[in-house]
C-alpha cells in the first residue's frame, strides 16, 4: 500500500518537473504581485517591528531582503517578518478548498531561497506552484475536521507547503524531501483561538519560517522519520479526524494553483461576500442610512465561529466582525484603508447604530464564501442581494486588471518603499528574471533613483 506521505511527494513534484502551464503561471504571477502589495502595506505594524527588531538583535548573514525597507537578514529571519508582514491586513489570497492563504507562507520562502541561492524567476513560480500543489493535497486527505478542531490552516498546512517549495528549489530528491516534511511537522503550528490578535500574522511568518528552516537543516544532514504523515500517531491522525487510506487518482493532472482566489477588503475571507452584497445593495438601490431598520446577513454556518464578533475594540477584532464589516460597506467607508479601521471610526455613534442593526445568521444549505444580505426599511421594503465570492476570476486579463487596481488603491494608502508603478512592471516580467537577487536588487535601486535628492531648503 502506498504510504501518504511517498504519494504527496510524489505528486507534488511531478508537477515540479512537468512544463508550466500557461494559466497556472499566471496565477503564480498575479499572487507574486499581490502578495507583494500586501506586504508593503503591512510593513509598518507594530508586530512587524517586534519581530524585525527581535531577529536584529540575534544578528544573522544578509542573505535575503526583508522587503518592507530593503535590509537584509538571514533567509529564516527573512522569510520570517516578510510572512508576517504579508498576512497583517488580512487582504492576501486564499484557496478556499484548502482553508490555506497560499502566498503568506510561501513566497517568503522560495524568495528568501532564490535570493540566497541565486535562482531564476521562472524556478520561484514553478515551486510556488509546488507548494500550493502539496498543502492542498494534504488538506483534501485531513479534511474539515483540521480546520474544525481550531487548527489555523495557514500556519499547519502552510508550512509543509513552504517545505516543499524550498526542496524543489534546493534540488532535493525523494528521500531528502521526506525528511524535511519530518521535520517540519515537528514545527507546524496555528491556532484559530489567536485569530483577531496579532498573534495570527505571526503564525504565518512562523509557517515560512519552517519551511526554510527544515531544508537548510536537511542539507546539513539533519535526519528525521521519512513517512511522517502516515500512522496511527502521524500527523494527519493526530491533527484530524478519520483518516482514510485514499483511492488515488494518479492520472489527475489538475492544478490546485488555478483555484486560487483574491480579496478586495482587508478582512477575513468569510466577510468578503457580505461586504460584496452590502457593496450591491448601496449601488443598485437608494437607500439611505437613516431609513434603515435591520440587516440580515446569512452565511455559511462555520463562520459564525471564525469571523462574527459582534463588538469590536481592536482593528484585529473589526476584520473578523461581518457585522462591522456590513457597517462599513453601507456607510460608504474604504474597505482597505487603514483610516477605516481606526477607534474613531470604529466607535463612532453612527457606526454603532448600524451595526446593532445588523443581524448574522448561518445556514447549513448556503455554500462557503457565498452570502445574502436583505436590508429592511421604514417604508417596509426588502431589499436584497447574493454574491459568492468561492471563484476565481478566470479571464487572466480582467484578473491582472483588477490586481493592478488593488495595488495602486493599496500602496496609495500606505510609506511605500518602492514606486507602485515600478514594482506592477516588475512583476508582470518576473518569469524572465535570470536571477532573483538581481530582480530584487533591481527594484529597490530603482526606487532610490527616483527619490528625491534633499536640498538646504528641504532640510
Amino acid at each position: 500500500m502506498t504510504k501518504i506521505t511517498d504519494h504527496l511527494v510524489m505528486a507534488a513534484r511531478s508537477v515540479g518537473q512537468a512544463p508550466l502551464p500557461m494559466a497556472a503561471q499566471a496565477m503564480a504571477l498575479h499572487c507574486l504581485q499581490d502578495w507583494f502589495a500586501v506586504l508593503l502595506a503591512g510593513q509598518d505594524s507594530d508586530v512587524v517591528k517586534a519581530v524585525l527588531n527581535n531577529a536584529k538583535s540575534s544578528g544573522g548573514k544578509p542573505q535575503a531582503t526583508l522587503l518592507g525597507n530593503g535590509d537584509r537578514l538571514d533567509c529564516i529571519s527573512a522569510a520570517m517578518i516578510n510572512g508576517t508582514a504579508s498576512h497583517i491586513l488580512d487582504l492576501d489570497d486564499a484557496h478556499l478548498g484548502s482553508r490555506v492563504h497560499p502566498s503568506a507562507p510561501l513566497w517568503p520562502a522560495i524568495l528568501a531561497i532564490c535570493e540566497w541561492r541565486g535562482l531564476s524567476g521562472e524556478q520561484a513560480l514553478r515551486a510556488f506552484v509546488v507548494g500550493v500543489q502539496f498543502q492542498t493535497g494534504l488538506a483534501d486527505l485531513i479534511g474539515e475536521s483540521h480546520y474544525q478542531r481550531g487548527w489555523h490552516s495557514t500556519g499547519t498546512l502552510g508550512s509543509f507547503g513552504a517545505t516543499l517549495a524550498c526542496a524543489n528549489l534546493i534540488g532535493f530528491d525523494h528521500e531528502s524531501t521526506c525528511h524535511a516534511i519530518g521535520l517540519t511537522a515537528t514545527r507546524a503550528g496555528g491556532l484559530r483561538s489567536v485569530f483577531g490578535s496579532m498573534a495570527k500574522p505571526l503564525q504565518v511568518g512562523q509557517a515560512a519560517a519552517n519551511g526554510v528552516w527544515a531544508v537548510e537543516l536537511v542539507e546539513r544532514g539533519v535526519r528525521s522519520v521519512r513517512n511522517v504523515l502516515d500512522g496511527d500517531i502521524g500527523f494527519l491522525a493526530l491533527y484530524g479526524d478519520n483518516i482514510e487510506q485514499p483511492a488515488w487518482d494518479l492520472s489527475a493532472t489538475s492544478l490546485s494553483v488555478e483555484s486560487i482566489t483574491f480579496k478586495y477588503h482587508a478582512a477575513c475571507y468569510g466577510t468578503q461576500a457580505p461586504i460584496e452584497a452590502a457593496l450591491k445593495i448601496i449601488t443598485n438601490f437608494d437607500v439611505q442610512l437613516a431609513d434603515i431598520t435591520r440587516v440580515d446577513v446569512e452565511v455559511e454556518e462555520q463562520y459564525l465561529s471564525v469571523c462574527n464578533v459582534a463588538q469590536p475594540t481592536t482593528v484585529e477584532q473589526a476584520k473578523f466582525s461581518i457585522r462591522h464589516m456590513v457597517a462599513m460597506a453601507l456607510s460608504g467607508l474604504s474597505t482597505t484603508d487603514s483610516d477605516s479601521f481606526s477607534a474613531a471610526v470604529r466607535d463612532a455613534p453612527e457606526i454603532n447604530a448600524l451595526r446593532a442593526k445588523i443581524k448574522v445568521a448561518g445556514s447549513q444549505t448556503r455554500q462557503r464564501a457565498t452570502a445574502k444580505v436583505t436590508v429592511l426599511t421604514v417604508s417596509g421594503d426588502e431589499l436584497a442581494a447574493e454574491v459568492d465570492s468561492s471563484q476565481p476570476e478566470q479571464d487572466i486579463k480582467q484578473r491582472a486588471n483588477k490586481i493592478d487596481q488593488k495595488t495602486r488603491a493599496l500602496l496609495s494608502g500606505y510609506r511605500c518603499p518602492i514606486d507602485t508603478e515600478t514594482l506592477i512592471a516588475a512583476c508582470r516580467d518576473f518569469a524572465t528574471a535570470e536571477n532573483v537577487s538581481t530582480w530584487i536588487g533591481r527594484l529597490y535601486a530603482e526606487e532610490r533613483q527616483h527619490q528625491k535628492v534633499p536640498t538646504i531648503k528641504d532640510l
